[in-house]
């Protein structure tokens, strides 16, 4: 790249135009080896321009790029491409990338309240993932540094409490499968320093789960599901060695989607959402302002661990049971077939111990799968057809599934025909529409 053109925008502007899709991105890696400014950059848009180039490189370059931005634009990247940095923390997690991830997570960390939506996404990840020192450290950070409306800051830190509280569960409940003495005062002291209200019979849930019986009788009680959350609990952790910070994630995910069926379940289904169930609930999280695209796979990744769970404790009939897994592969292959470039960023259910009723020989196929789509670009997005299934339903539940499971976006970068210039001033203005500031909407 010529060096001259950082003396004008609109020169560097029209350069980049001229050049195919492929090689846009390395003109702006070529301009980032520069000594680019952050008004230079701010007055390209490129902003937008890093969006829309994503899906034409393999992630390894993008997560590369957005690296060098952060180093030596940090005012840019603050403003306008702090978007992209989920990116580089997935990619870090996807790796195992331990410094990545602590530098990554260092930046959210900074400001929890400049985009609460992504650092609520950052904290999932790190449960899913199982990383849960770093949860516990995001979820304490954000605890201390946001600050919301009174009538919402509840249910916006929800997610950040559930971590700590979770955790904490677990160290208790370690603490007595090993044989220790309980320690009561530990228990009240981190809740009282928390400012969190200990449930009187949280110890008997944790401690002695089988003593409990779930309330659905009554399907509007608030804590029909309570009991199955904490038997799931120890379930998850000594048979599949889950935390209970991602066995809580599984369960409530779970229990929200069946109180979100319109019509009230007969006894015999009240655990068996049917397949359209499961989707209607996966449709929410595109609506969400950050699309939390990663609970889509979390759902249907954890059906087969729910499914033998709940026929270890007598709630499903085996006939059930062998639904529940047939409808999970159908999921899953709708799942695989219509994101095949992105599964990379969904590998973290390859992370946790196969369910009982997956073959190990299939498990490592679906996770070397996932793993080698971190070598695809999203604008190609190879169809990658799933043997062993009802291919009939896996297409109607892809169409079902509708815009959860959309292809790449076609670039609004364009090299075919002229395009009208665009003074540095109105282009300095442009911006994504999914930068601009909204009420995060509650749940």
């Amino acid at each position: 790249m010529n060096p001259d053109l950082l003396n004008d925008s609109d020169a560097w502007y029209e350069a980049l135009l001229a050049l195919p899709y492929e090689e846009q991105f390395q003109f702006i890696e070529e301009t980032f080896e520069l000594p680019v400014t952050d008004a230079f950059v701010s007055e390209c848009g490129m902003d937008d321009l890093l969006s829309t180039l994503r899906s034409y490189v393999v992630p390894a370059r993008f997560a590369a790029l957005v690296e060098k931005i952060r180093e030596v634009c940090p005012t840019f990247h603050r403003k306008d491409a702090f978007y992209e940095e989920p990116h580089v923390l997935g990619f870090a997690l996807f790796h195992d990338d331990t410094n990545a991830v602590q530098k990554s997570l260092a930046y959210y960390m900074a400001d929890p309240g400049r985009d609460l939506d992504r650092y609520l996404q950052a904290c999932r990840w790190c449960v899913l993932y199982q990383k849960i020192d770093l949860a516990k450290e995001l979820a304490e950070t954000g605890m201390k540094k946001l600050s919301w409306p009174s009538d919402e800051l509840p249910d916006l830190l929800q997610p950040l409490k559930d971590i700590l509280v979770f955790d904490q569960w677990q160290a208790v409940y370690d603490q007595v499968q090993n044989g220790s003495p309980l320690d009561l005062g530990a228990i009240d002291e981190f809740y009282q320093g928390h400012g969190f209200t200990l449930d009187s019979d949280a110890i008997t849930r944790v401690l002695f789960p089988d003593t409990a019986t779930p309330n659905w009788i009554e399907p509007d009680a608030d804590d029909k599901l309570r009991d199955g959350l904490w038997r799931f609990l120890g379930y998850a952790h000594q048979r599949y060695q889950m935390s209970f910070p991602l066995a809580a994630l599984l369960w409530t995910n779970f229990a929200e989607c069946l109180e979100s069926r319109e019509d009230a379940p007969t006894y015999e289904r009240f655990f068996v959402p049917s397949v359209d169930e499961v989707i209607r609930f996966l449709d929410r999280f595109q609506m969400f302002l950050v699309k939390a695209e990663e609970m889509i796979s979390a759902t249907i990744w954890s059906l087969p661990y729910l499914a033998d769970f709940l026929r270890t404790v007598g709630w499903i009939e085996d006939q059930s049971h062998q639904q529940w897994i047939e409808r999970a592969k159908e999921l899953k292959a709708a799942f695989i077939e219509s994101e095949p470039a992105g599964l990379w960023r969904h590998d973290f259910v390859h992370r946790w111990t196969p369910p009982a009723t997956e073959s190990p020989d299939h498990f490592a196929e679906e996770a070397q799968l996932f793993a080698e789509s971190i070598h695809l670009t999203a604008h190609a997005n190879p169809s990658t057809p799933i043997g062993g299934v009802d291919a009939d339903e896996v297409d109607r539940i892809r169409q079902l599934f509708g815009s959860i499971f959309q292809g790449p976006q076609k670039p609004v970068v364009s090299t075919s025909g002229p395009r009208p210039k665009m003074a540095k001033k109105q282009r300095s203005k442009k911006k994504s529409s999914h930068k601009k500031p909204r009420k995060r909407r509650r749940k």
